[in-house]
């Protein structure tokens, strides 16, 4: 089973867009065994581009059915990634609310990531100005391979049961930038060798609604200009809210650009 909302190859040329959709209560089950997105499925090859941006996926869930002697395994509860060739995924401003922990979810099934994103051959994912929030497994699980890397940049990661996760060999290291998770950082093979540069793990910031899944900070927050100015994957052209990317010294850590009350969204204070 991959994608039980959205199921989409785009292959050679190929420019594929989604944008201002929501993905509610959507659940990807297999017979086999094996479930790939349990709402969104994208795959990109040759030299395709794929934009998955300003989409709201909440309470969807990835569950393999036991067939024979295999332990059901999901990738991506909510979302699965996957580029080969030269191809590109970049996604942007995504709101992915997991689904709780209920009687649905068997305790011998394997669910890696809430999102999971793989890069093979010479393929990039970007991820960022996305939250993942509220998921009973990992937020994102990479998996890299040949000359694939995943570059991950100004997320929230918040109220998970685990951290991310990043594993396979790639001639190119992954990314991760300006991410402000309320999990540890986990073990050192938990990254693969992976670049980490203006991240916060194990933060526990005061968010705004927590339980409503507002994760915009308050002042004084740590997080607030803790961001490198230039991070792999790149700025975005804005936060997660349409605001400004970068308001003060440096671009906050997270996927929400702290504003004072004093300022305008245009950055100025008049």
């Amino acid at each position: 089973m991959e994608g039980s909302a959205l199921w989409t190859q785009c292959v050679d040329n190929t420019v594929c867009t989604f944008t201002d959709n929501v993905f509610t209560a959507n659940k990807g089950t297999s017979n086999d065994g094996y479930t790939h997105g349990g709402s969104v499925y994208l795959f990109g090859d040759g030299v395709a581009d794929l934009r998955f941006d300003d989409n709201l996926i909440e309470q969807s869930h990835a569950s393999g059915v036991m067939f024979k002697s295999f332990v059901p395994t999901s990738q991506g509860s909510s979302l699965y990634f996957q580029v080969q060739g030269t191809a590109r995924i970049e996604a942007r401003r995504n709101r992915i609310h997991g689904q709780p922990i209920d009687g649905v979810i068997r305790y011998d099934e394997v669910v890696n990531g809430e999102a999971y994103l793989l890069a093979k051959g010479q393929g990039l994912i970007v991820f960022g100005d996305n939250v993942v929030a509220q998921s009973p497994w990992q937020p994102v699980v990479v998996e890299l391979s040949g000359n694939g890397t995943v570059d991950l940049v100004n997320l929230t990661l918040a109220d998970n049961h685990h951290g991310v996760v990043i594993s396979g060999t790639s001639t190119t290291p992954a990314h991760v930038s300006n991410v402000l998770s309320t999990a540890p950082s986990g073990d050192p093979d938990q990254w693969a060798d992976a670049v980490l540069a203006g991240n916060l793990f194990g933060a526990m910031p005061d968010f705004v609604d927590a339980v409503h899944f507002n994760y915009k900070l308050r002042a004084g927050d740590p997080a607030i200009n803790a961001g490198v100015d230039a991070p792999e994957g790149g700025l975005g052209p804005t936060d997660i809210d349409g605001g400004r990317r970068w308001l003060g010294p440096h671009p906050d850590a997270g996927a929400w650009e702290f504003l004072d009350d004093a300022v305008f969204s245009n950055g100025f204070d008049s």
